[in-house]
């Protein structure tokens, strides 16, 4: 089990989050991982570089049904194997979205500055949503910053 209240000191490892940053702000990322990972991680990820080899690694037909059992369990919805695209991280993930999106991009703000720029490098136009929080509702809400364009 992940213990959550750990403070995990990561400044002075080259972790981009901390030590690439000025100021005594604390960066809220799309990934924080400032957790220690799961004992049975450590183990497993242990005995692989016992092993002594880490190239060209292929996803075993397991991971697949792991990820469609999931959805199947805890969202009560169909997953089909051709739809599951693995990618090497967040970021080659948004990119390809914005690739295959036929039209604009919306985005909540704040929001994760790399994110951001994607509509742009896409030459995609995109809306901003700010999210804003009702008084006395645990609720978000998203208020446009300007309307989308109509078109014809």
């Amino acid at each position: 089990m992940t213990n959550f209240d750990e403070v995990v000191n990561r400044r002075g490892i080259f972790a981009q989050k901390w030590d690439d940053q000025s100021g005594e702000y604390i960066p809220m990322w799309v990934a924080d991982m400032d957790f220690r990972i799961p004992d049975p991680i450590t183990r497993a990820l242990n005995d692989r570089i016992q092993k002594g080899t880490f190239g060209f690694s292929f996803i075993d037909e397991g991971m697949y049904d792991t990820i469609i059992a999931y959805y199947a369990h805890s969202h009560q919805c169909e997953v089909k194997r051709e739809w599951i695209v693995f990618v090497p991280s967040v970021m080659p993930g948004a990119n390809l979205a914005c690739r295959l999106a036929g039209g604009d991009i919306m985005l909540n703000t704040p929001m994760y500055p790399h994110i951001r720029r994607l509509p742009q490098e896409r030459i995609r136009e995109f809306v901003r949503f700010r999210f804003g929080r009702r008084t006395g509702a645990m609720r978000w809400i998203l208020r446009p910053w300007r309307q989308p364009a109509m078109r014809t």
